[in-house]
């Protein structure tokens, strides 16, 4: 259950069969959140630290895998991440925006204001901040990462999000 998938071209998810597979300030770290009708939760163990974090909430605003990320570095001394907001060039703008498919949804990535935002099927829109190479943080949650493919060329074909655990792939579709 803990150990990493594998796809189909050969590279590994952050997701093994039930248990979310990664790390967090070079400590490994295997976990699972889920939520429920204003109910949501994370689940995170450290194994070579003995570490277990529980994060419960009742409210649907809240963020316990932050929370429990959060928890995590105090208790393991991690420094929280600093977080960038690196100015695009008209090249990179165009590199990443676009109409890409997720599963049902469509996400489109598109320029304001020399900033990227990205807005899915019935979502409100949401500002991106570049972190250098091809990853994005979601300007509304820091855990929420957004990582293009190819990382150099003219145009992204695909980026994967990763979210609350979760590892999903985005196609481009124009």
């Amino acid at each position: 259950m803990t150990a990493p998938g594998m796809l189909t071209d050969g590279s590994k998810t952050s997701y093994g069969f039930g248990i979310a597979v990664g790390e967090l300030g070079g400590h490994r770290k295997l976990g699972h959140g889920g939520g429920i009708n204003g109910f949501l939760s994370e689940l995170d163990y450290y194994p070579d630290d003995t570490l277990t974090v529980v994060v419960l909430a009742n409210s649907e605003s809240a963020r316990p895998a932050r929370l429990a990320d959060d928890i995590a570095r105090v208790v393991l001394g991690i420094p929280a991440p600093r977080v960038k907001d690196l100015p695009l060039t008209a090249d990179d703008v165009a590199r990443f925006s676009g109409l890409y498919a997720l599963g049902p949804l469509q996400v489109r990535v598109f320029e304001t204001g020399g900033k990227l935002r990205a807005q899915a099927t019935g979502q409100t829109a949401f500002g991106l901040r570049w972190q250098g190479d091809s990853t994005f943080l979601a300007a509304f949650d820091d855990n929420v990462r957004l990582v293009f493919r190819p990382a150099l060329g003219p145009r992204a074909t695909s980026f994967v999000l990763f979210q609350g655990g979760a590892v999903q792939t985005a196609t481009r579709v124009e």
